[in-house]
């Protein structure tokens, strides 16, 4: 272990084992939305806006064995609110914490302590202030979750194009509730199968946007507390997930959830036993590869040329009288 002069942070080692471990490409373009940000961009950093207080970030060469220390998160002003969300805007600088180091590849270890989730996707300062971060690009890949407690996953891998889920470890989301866009716009197809999201209420755009999802790696989830799936899979044009197993009786909110999805054949969410009342609005805009047509429970009550379920009439007239004919096969 080396100990960068002059950064805060105590000496040791990490426990490697605690440690959310990611590794980041620094050789991949920084994000077009910044561009013209007049914040200082520091050659060879990371800027990893981390949900965290008091939490001490490790930096090491991708395949080195040494951890080098890196800064302490810390807020500017401490909120009494010990549930509040605070963003964390810190700059690794790797240049300066490894300065003989060659290649672009770096992991950033976190240790679980007052760690409690990240917002790559961007964040608000203040109400009024959103604030675009540059480097959701360069995340290739998360190597290891650890063993932080994750509480604010809002936004946290959002527009991380490149990024795929390494980890042979689980999350801890026991006291997570939220995923609203968690992964929107991100490059990941799998590396959540076995995911806990138990305690989860909010999937909102949980997927949208992730062109490449195809929908195994969700079939398994509990979601039976989820009260809002609104755009989750959106404009996930080859996402065709079998999700009959699905209980989804506490959703309240299906608007968009599968809009644009053009590969989704629809297979088991006939079987949904859905509320009266939840909206449904878009559910299945532009579905175009639909087998099975519309499930009974969107058409209960409503006629079958309603513009707010598919595409055009004729197409929409079709598939209702194929659903009527019995159920979708799910093998």
């Amino acid at each position: 272990m080396k100990n960068a002069g002059g950064l805060p942070g105590g000496g040791g080692r990490p426990e490697e084992k605690t440690l959310f471990v990611t590794l980041w490409d620094l050789s991949l373009p920084t994000s077009e939305a910044i561009a013209d940000d007049a914040r200082r961009v520091l050659p060879r950093s990371v800027e990893f806006p981390l949900v965290a207080d008091g939490a001490q970030v490790w930096v090491r060469p991708e395949g080195s064995t040494e951890w080098t220390l890196g800064p302490v998160v810390a807020a500017d002003v401490t909120d009494p609110n010990e549930d509040a969300q605070r963003v964390i805007p810190t700059v690794i600088e790797i240049e300066a914490l490894l300065p003989a180091a060659k290649g672009n590849r770096f992991e950033i270890g976190v240790e679980p302590q007052n760690l409690r989730g990240l917002q790559l996707g961007g964040y608000y300062s203040s109400p009024d202030c959103y604030v675009a971060t540059r480097d959701a690009q360069r995340l290739v890949k998360i190597l290891q979750w650890g063993t932080a407690q994750w509480r604010e996953m809002y936004g946290a891998f959002a527009d991380c194009s490149n990024m795929q889920i390494a980890a042979e470890d689980l999350p801890d989301l026991s006291r997570c509730e939220s995923l609203h866009s968690a992964f929107m716009g991100s490059g990941v197809v799998e590396g959540f199968e076995r995911w806990d999201v138990g305690k989860v209420t909010d999937m909102t755009a949980l997927f949208y946007g992730c062109a490449s999802l195809v929908g195994k790696s969700v079939a398994e989830w509990d979601v039976r507390n989820v009260d809002s799936m609104a755009m989750m899979f959106m404009e996930c044009e080859h996402f065709d997930g079998k999700l009959g197993h699905w209980d989804v009786s506490s959703v309240l909110d299906f608007s968009s959830i599968f809009s644009g999805c053009s590969a989704f054949r629809g297979r088991g969410v006939e079987r949904w036993k859905v509320q009266k009342e939840a909206n449904r609005e878009g559910a299945f805009d532009g579905c175009f590869s639909l087998t099975e047509g519309l499930p009974v429970w969107m058409d209960e009550g409503e006629s079958a040329d309603d513009e707010r379920y598919s595409d055009d009439g004729e197409m929409r007239e079709e598939r209702v009288r194929k659903f009527r004919k019995g159920p979708a096969d799910d093998d």
